[in-house]
């Protein structure tokens, strides 16, 4: 239908009804905010940003059959429909001629999306695109506009733009945009006469809160009425501030100097990145300056006092802007660190708290706006911190549903401004949101229903699962612990757990225990930690058969244990250390489940161990999926996690950090002091006290009183500070002072070794901060004393020692550079896509590579029997390799590999041991440092393989049978560690091979020396 009231070629706004005309279909869709206006969207985007007051006569260029001139021209879809670029240019051309104020123009867009494809939108979802159509890019339409009119084009959203004809009103327009919402403060009971004057002074208080200040002379209609009432615009307002709270103006007042420092930086920004002769831009930017319309120059001279300091605050930003890691420093300050869903690699924001972000983060949004506008119908932004992208999404039942479904996506690439749609609407499994509180501001509206439908969630233990983050996970956690959700609340349903499958086999949960005949892997890993120290109690809770509990009672320790099963009647006993091994895993009951945990944690007076089967990509066949977890053939539960959510769980039933000690096991502490001893001992790599290198008679007469001294710095690398050497009473009483003493232990051994331990330390402790800190920054006073002396005597500052380990975890985002750090390696070896390095070797591993090994340690711990690791080196990935004979096979034969994807934390496991051709390792020596004790022997053996040929290229391993027939054509054969000549060999083929072997020998010698006269 279509309505319009005629004045000659003009329709008024008010009654224009003509959706039928427009090239877009009515249809809602997430990237648009439902709307009841009947306005094309151009228009209602013009309405909703003050452009067309009611009434405002305006011409549809598209479809009126007389064009006359009108203040508001309507320039809707043609630039898409038109064949020709000559007749989109003409019609442009003249809607703008016709144009008396403002011209609005509308087209499609082109959005990309997976892969190469396109799609069209203009407003409602986006669509194919139309062969007979001509498209632009976001970008593109604006620059188009601009070079055909010859005027600025201002983004009012994707594909929709104005121009005006007067450039003040297009700035103070531009200005509006960046405006926070802002509610005047509340005026306080009892204030009597205010209400006598509240008519006359709310244009007053309408000025303050739209542009945080009071207005100059001639700014303010009502100011003569103000000042026959009140003598002044000051006293007017003293009135105000008399009936309200003077703090809250004051807040008005920092929130607006913000809000124009954005708007002008953007602006600046945009001008920066268009100018071609960088030099000239100060001058330019003051000459811009200057001719902003007079309300905002008034803006700036009150905030800024003049444009010199307005233009150094504005470059300040824009340099804030471009530092390497402002964004995630912006995200750590963001509302007092409080607003925003903070992820390692991204930040989170409903549209609505934008304005409480840090400047910095404005201003790298406000990018996006200044050139493609406000994206209508966005209810999330997500600032990526490991890429230059910001994302839109589009959640339109926010507010409706307690866990609303994620609709759409809209990526913005940074600096080019290339869009990327992505619609959820068609997947059957979306994404959904769970604590929408921590997306907005407490000042909005559901703020508290928000926040207690998560605290009701937390109390049953519903969020404790990363795999609730879809919607068909959320549901089967719902069906688990048998509620559900509505109007925001937790209602318990016990017949929804009815719904659960009513045939359950009866689980025999003895079943599961196994009969061993070596210490459990847990418990292995805990002696190797040195958690077990004299006087130390064990309970195993859950002990099966009780073969851990004979092993460490033979240890010398005190042992006991109970089972429901084998060990009903045995009592529960406090424990220093209690193992939870492998016990929550054959638990069906999810709650009880619970309960197990929590009971082992009460008897836990140092440290618990928990261990459960964690899932890989090679589980085995032969099982059926059972609630959330599968029923064995034997008829046993397992409940297998993710090793994250392992972790999670653990963390969220006993409010304690978990610390992996390996793949499904960690180590929960009572004692924080503990926990960072057995944590930091990890990092620390080895060192031995310098030998006494020169005799000097004061150091022989005093060795023995000096040798504590030794030990101590050999240990961490530093002078103690006072009360951390039991003999420094001694000491001090023969030399004064421990530095004096520390001199002469210098002058009788090499003081480079000392260096070189104090450079190990400072190394082990910035990797222990930096794999420490990840995901959660501790407080300097919650590391134990002689880590903070450590801290203070490397790093002067936990400040300077956080800011290096911060730029090292920022830097692993760079596969670039971490591949140029294991080229860079004096240790490891380069083989095909991976740097290779031994276990051993780990700790002498430059800090980066030691920190990217670290964070996976820590969150995902390390295969135990792990000998090698390989660092890929075209992806985040690390593995961890099992060769069972390394140092007694010349060749060991890999077993199995464990590949960790540090992106999305994705174990697979591989087993190559009954491989009928397994993989043999070489270059041994290459992998080890010069201190592992078989080094020689290995590094023998390779100098004798490239002798002899043998090893052909740089592979480091090869197909066992190559490597075989490699042998063989050589006359080869290799026992322990030597290579010899083969006896049933052909003589004249030995005679052959050792020829070569002496020309190869000749040649590498004339390298050595070409490349010894080089240096």
């Amino acid at each position: 239908m279509t309505v319009f009231l005629l004045m000659g070629s003009t329709v008024h706004l008010f009654l224009l009804v003509n959706l039928s005309q427009s090239s877009i279909t009515p249809i809602h869709c997430p990237m648009v905010a439902p709307n009841s206006s009947p306005l094309p969207r151009p228009l209602g985007l013009a309405v909703a940003g003050g452009l067309l007051p009611p009434e405002t006569p305006i011409l549809d260029y598209a479809t009126a059959e007389l064009r006359h001139p009108a203040d508001i021209v309507y320039f809707g879809y043609l630039l898409n429909s038109l064949n020709s670029a000559a007749k989109r240019q003409k019609a442009l051309v003249n809607a703008w001629q016709l144009t008396q104020d403002i011209l609005i123009v509308a087209a499609e867009v082109m959005l990309k999306e997976r892969g190469e494809k396109y799609l069209a939108y203009g407003g409602e979802k986006p669509r194919e695109l139309n062969p007979n159509y001509h498209y632009y890019q976001p970008v593109e339409l604006k620059h188009y506009i601009e070079q055909t009119l010859g005027v600025e084009a201002t983004p009012l959203s994707l594909g929709v733009y104005a121009v005006f004809r007067n450039s003040d009103r297009r700035e103070i327009f531009s200005q509006s945009v960046w405006r926070s919402p802002l509610t005047p403060p509340k005026i306080k009971p009892g204030i009597s006469g205010f209400k006598d004057h509240a008519e006359i002074l709310q244009p007053l208080i309408d000025f303050y809160l739209n542009r945080g200040r009071l207005p100059l002379s001639q700014e303010l209609p009502t100011e003569p009425a103000l000042i026959n009432q009140f003598g002044s615009i000051t006293d007017a307002f003293a009135a105000i501030l008399a009936a309200t709270d003077a703090s809250d103006w004051q807040k008005i007042t920092s929130q607006r100097s913000q809000d124009l420092l954005i708007y002008l930086a953007s602006d600046f920004l945009i001008k920066e990145k268009a100018d071609e002769k960088a030099d000239n831009l100060p001058i330019k930017l003051v000459a811009k300056l200057t001719n902003y319309p007079r309300l905002i120059a008034n803006d700036i001279i009150t905030f800024f006092l003049d444009f010199d300091k307005a233009i150094a605050e504005i470059n300040q930003l824009i340099h804030d802007l471009k530092e390497p890691r402002s964004l995630i420093n912006a995200c750590q300050t963001s509302g007092l660190g409080k607003i925003g869903k903070k992820l390692p690699t991204a930040l989170y924001i409903h549209t609505t708290a934008l304005h409480q972000l840090n400047p910095i983060l404005r201003l790298y949004e406000a990018q996006v706006r200044r050139q493609i506008g406000q994206i209508d119908g966005a209810t999330l932004i997500k600032f990526n911190l490991d890429e230059p992208k910001i994302s839109y999404l589009f959640y339109p039942d926010f507010d409706t549903d307690p866990h609303p479904p994620l609709k759409a996506s809209l990526q913005v690439n940074l600096p080019d401004f290339a869009l990327t749609y992505l619609d959820y609407q068609a997947i059957e499994n979306p994404p959904i949101l769970h604590r929408k509180e921590t997306f907005v501001t407490p000042e909005y509206p559901l703020y508290r229903v928000f926040a207690q439908l998560t605290k009701q969630e937390e109390r049953l233990g519903l969020l404790s699962s990363p795999k609730i983050g879809t919607q068909k996970g959320w549901q089967r956690c719902l069906q688990t612990y048998g509620v559900k959700i509505s109007g925001h609340q937790v209602i318990h349903c016990p017949e929804i757990k009815d719904t659960l499958p009513s045939i359950i086999p009866k689980i025999e949960r003895h079943r599961a225990a196994i009969v061993r005949r070596d210490f459990s892997r847990p418990m292995r890993l805990a002696l190797d930690a040195g958690i077990f120290t004299p006087k130390t109690t064990f309970f195993d809770y859950g002990c099966g058969y009780g073969g851990d509990i004979e092993r460490i009672q033979a240890q010398g320790y005190f042992s006991q244990g109970w089972d429901p099963y084998y060990r009903p009647d045995n009592a529960f006993i406090s424990a220093d250390v209690v193992n939870l091994g492998y016990v929550i895993n054959v638990i069906e009951d999810p709650a009880e489940r619970r309960e197990a945990l929590i009971n082992a944690w009460q008897l836990t007076q140092k440290v618990l161990i928990v261990s459960s089967l964690v899932l890989i990509d090679d589980r085995e066949r032969g099982q059926v999926v059972y609630g959330d977890g599968v029923i064995t053939r034997r008829n046993t539960f397992q409940k297998y996690y993710e090793q994250e959510e392992l972790k999670f769980y653990i963390e969220q039933v006993l409010n304690a950090e978990a610390i992996p000690a390996a793949l499904g096991i960690y180590f929960v502490f009572r004692d924080p002091e503990m926990a960072q001893r057995i944590r930091a001992y990890r990092f620390r790599s080895r060192t031995t006290t310098p030998r006494i290198s020169a005799y000097l008679r004061k150091f022989a007469d005093y060795q023995e009183m000096l040798q504590p001294l030794m030990a101590f710095v050999s240990d961490r690398g530093r002078l103690p500070v006072k009360g951390e050497l039991p003999e420094e009473a001694e000491i001090l009483g023969v030399f004064g002072t421990l530095r004096r003493a520390f001199q002469i232990i210098i002058q009788a051994t090499n003081s480079a070794e000392w260096d070189a331990i104090a450079e190990k330390r400072r190394k082990d402790l910035l990797t222990y901060l930096a794999v420490s800190n990840f995901g959660k920054t501790q407080k300097f006073n919650q590391f134990n004393p002689e880590i903070q002396d450590d801290i203070k005597y490397f790093f002067v500052s936990y400040a300077n020692a956080k800011a290096i380990a911060e730029h090292i975890i920022y830097s692993l985002n760079d596969i670039n550079l971490v591949r140029q750090c294991c080229q860079n390696s004096q240790l490891g070896y380069i083989s095909g896509n991976g740097f290779y390095v031994h276990i051993s070797a780990i700790e002498q591993l430059e800090p980066l590579l030691r920190i990217y090994e670290g964070l996976v340690s820590r969150v995902i711990g390390r295969m135990d029997e792990a000998t090698v690791v390989k660092f890929h080196l075209h992806s985040s990935k690390i593995s961890y390799l099992f060769y069972p004979d390394f140092d007694e096979n010349p060749h060991p034969i890999l077993h199995r590999r464990m590949k960790i994807n540090l992106k999305n934390l994705e174990v697979t496991h591989y087993d190559y041991e009954h491989l009928p051709n397994p993989l043999i390792l070489t270059r041994k020596d290459r992998l080890v440092s010069a201190d592992y004790p078989l080094y020689e022997k290995f590094r023998s053996l390779t100098q004798q393989e490239e002798n002899r040929g043998l090893l052909e290229n740089s592979d480091l391993m090869y197909k066992r049978q190559h490597w075989q027939n490699i042998l063989e054509k050589n006359c080869a054969e290799i026992r322990k560690h030597r290579v010899y000549w083969r006896q049933d060999a052909d003589p004249y083929q030995v005679k052959l091979l050792k020829s070569q072997q002496k020309a190869r020998q000749r040649k590498n010698q004339s390298m050595k020396s070409i490349e010894n006269k080089i240096d």
